[in-house]
């Protein structure tokens, strides 16, 4: 019996803990548990053509302090930032740039980098996603 009520607590705590952290789709299909306290920033420099990123931090400026710090470049700009869901950053073949991001129970990378191509699409221009991560760095694609 005591085994017993040692397991069904477990299980109840297990599940409490699950709905107090959201749940995201990183790839097609898969879930993650994302962070909801957690931040991720992109910064990015238009004279290198670089960016670089930075995640899993308790603030948001302690993010994007952290991305602008890895870049070092002068002309560093940061790109955005995200808590506890997605972030994603596009190029254009012509030089622009634009960012998406997805948070919240429904986040999802796909979401992130949809809205991060869109403008580029609706006026007929080539893009790509560079980066697209999570604010806890479960999940980072890069290209």
């Amino acid at each position: 019996m005591k085994t017993f009520r040692l397991l069904a607590l477990t299980l109840l705590a297990a599940f409490a803990a699950l709905l107090n952290v959201p749940a995201a789709q990183a790839e097609s299909g898969e879930t993650i548990q994302i962070n909801t306290n957690s931040y991720a920033a992109v910064a990015f420099s238009r004279s290198t053509n670089r960016y670089h990123y930075a995640h899993n931090y308790p603030s948001r400026a302690e993010a994007e302090q952290a991305a602008l710090r890895g870049l070092n470049a002068g002309d560093g700009k940061l790109a955005g930032w995200v808590k506890g869901g997605f972030f994603a950053l596009a190029f254009s073949y012509d030089g622009g740039w634009r960012t998406g991001w997805s948070y919240g129970e429904a986040a999802s990378n796909a979401d992130a980098a949809s809205h991060a191509l869109r403008d580029f699409r609706a006026q007929g221009r080539g893009a790509r996603i560079v980066v697209c991560l999570s604010s806890d760095g479960q999940y980072i694609y890069k290209r």
